[in-house]
């Protein structure tokens, strides 16, 4: 099995499991999304297969029980140049530190 159709039945699979919990998607009915490269995040999922050196971000979003919940993660497909690897570990560097700010 690709890459690419290993990844969309685990974003289905995630999709069933929201959908069984009686939790509802946040937007367009989708609470599992992926992204790849420089498609900004929330975007709708394709059919694009995955490639060695795509950075891929995961988004699911829910709404439960009066509360909208968002999480995104980050994967590196392969070998990914220094350069973006280096953007992505400054970017969570920044979200690590920003936490004791809003909490």
């Amino acid at each position: 099995m690709r890459l690419t159709e290993l990844f969309m039945r685990l974003l289905l699979l995630l999709q069933e499991d929201i959908h069984r919990l009686s939790i509802i998607s946040s937007s367009l009915n989708l609470a599992a999304r992926r992204s790849v490269n420089e498609v900004l995040c929330h975007g709708i999922p394709d059919a694009r297969k995955l490639e060695d050196g795509d950075i891929v971000k995961v988004d699911i979003t829910v709404y439960y029980k009066g509360v909208h919940s968002d999480l995104n993660e980050t994967y590196f497909v392969g070998n990914v140049d220094e350069e973006f690897r280096k953007l992505v570990k400054c970017s969570y560097e920044c979200r690590r530190r920003q936490y004791p700010l809003v909490v």
